[in-house]
């Protein structure tokens, strides 16, 4: 028997990647840092600038099988970042007002990524530039006691440099040359598209593969030993259902698809703007007992869930509302707490993912939690 069909149902530590030839160990190393300074301007105002330089450890893809060898890494490179951020911290309006301020820039050479391929979710590397921009604050203004509001808004400009990848949803990247199909070979190929070179697939290529069940023409959820497809250019039908290992015998070009420049794309998950607002007042009652209502707007603009960029990577931009009562009793002990998370009820999305070929390119979303009332006591017997 293979080694393969050695295995049983539940493979033990090591197995699949022993099976599959997938390497178990592997090292990386790199030598990082930070140097910076900061200086009290004036005693209100306090200026700081760093660079640094990260790194995190390569690591291993989970096992490959064989036919996905070519085109599917091992193993993912390590990642390292150069960055550079000077800010602001300052204290005015005689403490009425906290503002800060940052800007900063990285240089990420071998960004990990997320990336479905062949069935298999696995990490690939590439090169990105992140420009960005923070302001926060707190303001206590005198005039109204007992009122606080504390702001945020950040800015950032995060895309893809000197890098290109496979699309599974575009594989032929708008190539006429190419023509998609669709993997009925048995095993961790079946189901899995790719791209052929199509003036390659002849007539006398498709009849033979028809005649030998390498292809498949599905009329009525049957398959029959004939093609109705419309004919190309060469007037040749070619059927979706195809054997990739067929055609690679019978000398057609294949390949998993042709990789699409990603230079200039923005980073998955990376919204450029996003702001955030909090409005608190406290009231003192009685011995010292404390109410404070507070409101919180979050929101942020929309965003890719894909380096790819397509129209169906795209997430929306979105926000939500959160509120809370608070009761802090005079002599510390007693705390009671009521809270509503998303007041509106909002269904935001806040990410997706596109699955595999055999599951039907599918996307996943994921949503904002719905609205959600809560309480919470709190008791200090230490008081």
């Amino acid at each position: 028997r293979s080694l393969a069909a050695a295995i049983g149902p539940v493979p033990g530590f090591g197995e699949t990647r022993f099976a599959t030839g997938s390497p178990n160990s592997a090292s990386w190393q790199a030598l990082s840092g930070r140097l910076g300074f900061d200086v009290q301007v004036t005693e209100e105002t306090l200026v700081y600038a760093f660079h640094s330089r990260g790194y995190k450890p390569g690591g291993f893809n989970e096992a490959i099988p064989p036919v996905f060898q070519d085109s599917s890494p091992f193993t993912y490179e390590p990642e390292e970042v150069s960055a550079f951020e000077v800010g602001v911290k300052n204290d005015l309006l005689r403490g009425q007002l906290v503002l800060n301020a940052s800007y900063f820039v990285y240089d990420y050479q071998g960004l990990q990524v997320s990336q479905i391929r062949n069935n298999s979710s696995i990490n690939v590397n590439v090169n990105a530039d992140v420009t960005g921009f923070e302001l926060d604050g707190l303001w206590r203004p005198e005039a109204v006691p007992g009122l606080a509001v504390d702001f945020g808004y950040g800015w950032l400009r995060a895309v893809v440099t000197d890098s290109e990848a496979v699309d599974p949803i575009n594989r032929t990247a708008g190539d006429a040359d190419y023509v998609l199909l669709n993997n009925i070979d048995p095993g961790s190929l079946t189901g899995v598209n790719y791209i052929a070179r199509e003036s390659q697939i002849t007539a006398s290529v498709v009849s033979a593969a028809l005649a030998a069940g390498a292809a498949f023409d599905i009329r009525n959820g049957t398959a029959v030993a004939s093609t109705s497809y419309p004919a190309n250019a060469g007037g040749v039908s070619i059927p979706t259902l195809f054997s990739r290992d067929f055609l690679t015998r019978s000398g057609v070009e294949t390949r998993d698809g042709l990789a699409i420049d990603l230079d200039g794309n923005e980073l998955p998950s990376s919204p450029p703007h996003n702001l955030k607002l909090g409005i608190a007042h406290t009231w003192t009652v009685g011995d010292l007992d404390l109410f404070t209502v507070r409101w919180d707007l979050y929101w942020q603009s929309g965003f890719y869930a894909r380096m790819f960029n397509t129209v169906g990577d795209r997430v929306a931009s979105w926000h939500h509302h959160n509120a809370s009562l608070l009761y802090e009793s005079g002599d510390g002990r007693w705390g009671i707490k009521l809270w509503v998370r998303n007041v509106f009820d909002d269904a935001n999305v806040t990410g997706k993912y596109l699955t595999t070929d055999t599951s039907g390119l599918f996307r996943n979303y994921f949503l904002t939690e719905p609205r959600v009332i809560g309480a919470s006591i709190r008791y200090n017997f230490g008081v």
